[in-house]
This record gives C-alpha cells, sequence and structure tokens, in this order.
C-alpha cells in the first residue's frame, strides 16, 4: 500500500487543489512541534543515510537507463524501468513512514505536517519536495537516463566510456 501524500504532494492532487481525505486533528501547537522534528529527521538524523541509499542505488543502476535509441530516435521505455522506479518510490516511502513510524505520526497527520513544513519552511522543503518529485516516473527515468542526481539534482558522476552502443534489430 503507497503513502497517500505521495500522489497528493507528488502529483496533480496536490497541485491541483484536491485536498486529500483525512483525519488530521493535530493542533497547531502540535503540528509545528512534529514539523520541528521532522525538519531535524530529514536534514540531520537520517539525511545522509538517505543520500547513501539514493547515491548507491543509482550507481547500482544508472547503466540500465541509458536510451535504446533505434535509427530514427526514438526512445524504448524498458520494463526493467519500471520496476527499479517502483524500487525508488518504496525507498522514499520508507523514508516517510520511518518519521511517521518514530513520532506515532499517522499518514493523515503526516500530510498536514507537510503542508506546514511547505508553506513555513519553503527553502527546507525544497529538497524534500525534489525526491516527492522524482517518484513521478517520467522525472525518474529523465533523471537517470541524463545522469541528474537522485538526491541533489546535480550532475551525477558518468564514466562516459561505459555507454554502451545500441543499434536496431533488423
Amino acid at each position: 500500500l503507497k503513502l497517500q501524500f505521495l500522489y497528493f504532494i507528488g502529483g496533480e492532487g496536490w497541485r491541483g487543489g484536491i485536498e486529500p481525505m483525512t483525519d488530521a486533528t493535530l493542533s497547531d501547537a502540535e503540528a509545528e512541534t512534529l514539523m520541528k522534528k521532522f525538519l531535524h529527521f530529514a536534514t540531520v538524523d537520517t539525511r545522509q543515510e538517505l543520500v547513501n541509499k539514493l547515491k548507491s542505488f543509482q550507481e547500482e543502476h544508472r547503466d540500465t537507463f541509458r536510451p535504446f535509441k533505434s535509427k530514427t530516435g526514438n526512445v524504448e521505455h524498458r520494463h526493467e524501468w519500471a520496476e527499479l522506479h517502483s524500487v525508488y518510490v518504496d525507498i522514499i516511502e520508507a523514508y516517510a513512514q520511518q518519521f511517521c513510524k518514530s513520532q506515532d505520526v499517522t499518514e493523515s497527520s503526516f500530510l498536514q505536517i507537510i503542508k506546514l513544513v511547505e508553506s513555513r519552511e519553503p527553502e527546507l522543503w525544497l529538497p524534500f519536495q525534489a525526491l516527492i518529485n522524482r517518484t513521478d516516473y517520467t522525472e525518474f527515468v529523465r533523471c537517470l537516463a541524463d545522469g541528474v542526481c537522485l538526491c541533489c539534482g546535480a550532475q551525477f558522476e558518468i564514466d562516459e566510456h561505459s555507454v554502451p552502443e545500441y543499434a536496431d534489430a533488423d
């Protein structure tokens, strides 16, 4: 079961103004306290662990995303890409669930906390928003195919000598 927040934060539900069904009953003070705990969790407690996990994932699978280009220039998406995208989404979901579990926070309350972070601490929200944006399949594939680091958006170091040549099968 995927966390609802991945759709509402990363998808059209959030940006399109559709509110998730919520049973969040956090007071403003509780939400503020949990927001601070989330920011500490995301920037101090577990940030390096997540960065290391994502860099290892990208290092291991980056060659998988070398485009298969036909002579006409069309790119063929491979089933394996969708499977690896699912693994990435699971990593991000597990990260959010780790916070929820550590604070005994429901998914709905987590959404309330995230909205608060986004509105009150936008500069601190941006790195997490980038991770969420990459849960979109197209964005994920673009990052890996173009050698964009999943965790920071910088150019991922790619050895151009390892790029295989692909040709049409005639």
